[in-house]
């Protein structure tokens, strides 16, 4: 008999675009992601619509019983007849709280993708479930994010240009996946890092959510969860105007990494808004640092290419700015963190990245 949660996977499943691709189920061992390798295992058992399932464990380092854990999801995907990807980390991580968190889930996926890559694997499926959706929302508003920071965890993101991420329980609460796991009788590992209150996501999931449902709101996940589908449907619309913006070719020259040229002319009359969206994909495309572009460095740098002239005033002490006689023209001049120097010149705003200075050796300070 097929589990009404294998039923909503299986009918949530982009079978047209991906049909028989394979795909490397990331799994920690614990209910969430023991939960979905069992529902995906079963699916493929009735022919669900894709190609060969890996199984892909990461181990931290960071517990004790960490190993344990590692056995625990080899055996589990032996009994499955899968193969397992398990990684281990050369060394734990020195950080503690939030900053953990982030080192290790940047070396998660590092080892996700090498994981993918080797076993021909387009998707990596992870186990994010709505509860998770909520938590990340919330933490975002509390850290200070804009539109699109709430739209939360996507569906679906790249890895590279061959692998996707996917992430089929982002509409299932976690209490389903705990139902499944004991109808059918499977077993998990409890990580006990879950409970420790250093970490603001921790702290979100048992003091905040549950204090905001009790007190304030009982239905404040749903409303969360709105809110990020409004934030999705605005940025889809603030995606179109910047592909608008981009079919114009306001970009005149493109020297990847080094130098940005745009027709400043063809953004007159756009709202301030899309401008900053436009210069922020630019910019990421570059691969230029975007540590210490905070929201006034954004705004400045709009400024700068939509209204010449005004863009030194909204500066914060500290940045270098100048403006200079170039002919009959006046050139603006706003350097930048992560060594980027802007120059609007008439209707051209030119981007360019210099090279950090090498300090010399034979200085010593004082």
């Amino acid at each position: 008999m097929t589990h009404r949660l294998e039923s909503r996977l299986e009918g949530s499943w982009p079978v047209a675009a991906w049909q028989d691709l394979h795909i490397l189920v990331a799994v920690s061992g614990g209910p969430d992601s023991v939960g979905l390798l069992r529902a995906m295992a079963a699916n493929k058992r009735r022919g669900g619509g894709m190609g060969r399932l890996v199984v892909g464990h990461f181990d931290h380092r960071l517990r004790r019983e960490s190993a344990e854990e590692a056995r625990f999801v080899a055996d589990l995907a032996a009994e499955l007849g899968l193969t397992a990807e398990v990684g281990i980390a050369e060394r734990p991580t020195e950080s503690r709280g939030d900053g953990m968190e982030a080192a290790a889930r940047e070396a998660r996926y590092r080892f996700l993708l090498a994981a993918a890559r080797r076993q021909g694997a387009r998707i990596v499926a992870t186990a994010h479930t709505q509860d998770d959706q909520v938590e990340t929302i919330l933490l975002r508003i509390l850290r200070g994010t804009g539109i699109s920071g709430l739209r939360g965890i996507p569906r679906v993101r790249e890895l590279d240009e061959q692998t996707q991420v996917l992430r089929p329980w982002l509409e299932v609460e976690r209490l389903e996946v705990l139902e499944y796991l004991e109808a059918i009788g499977q077993a998990f590992r409890v990580d006990g890092s879950n409970e420790d209150r250093g970490a603001a996501r921790n702290r979100i999931r048992h003091e905040l959510l549950p204090r905001l449902r009790r007190e304030y709101n009982g239905q404040v996940d749903g409303a969360l969860l709105r809110l990020a589908k409004l934030a999705a449907e605005e940025q889809d619309c603030v995606a179109h105007g910047v592909e608008r913006l981009k079919e114009r070719r306001v970009v005149v020259e493109n020297r990847p990494g080094e130098t940005l040229v745009l027709d400043c002319t063809l953004l007159q009359g756009e709202h301030p808004h899309l401008v900053g969206t436009l210069l922020r994909e630019l910019w990421e495309e570059q691969g230029w640092p975007q540590q210490g572009m905070g929201y006034e460095e954004w705004g400045a740098l709009a400024m700068l290419a939509d209204h010449p002239g005004r863009a030194g005033r909204a500066n914060r002490a500290g940045h270098r700015e100048r403006a200079r006689e170039t002919g009959r023209e006046r050139s603006e001049i706003r350097e930048f963190p992560g060594g980027v120097r802007a120059c609007r010149s008439g209707g051209r705003l030119t981007l360019q990245r210099h090279a950090p200075k090498r300090s010399d050796p034979s200085r010593v300070d004082g």
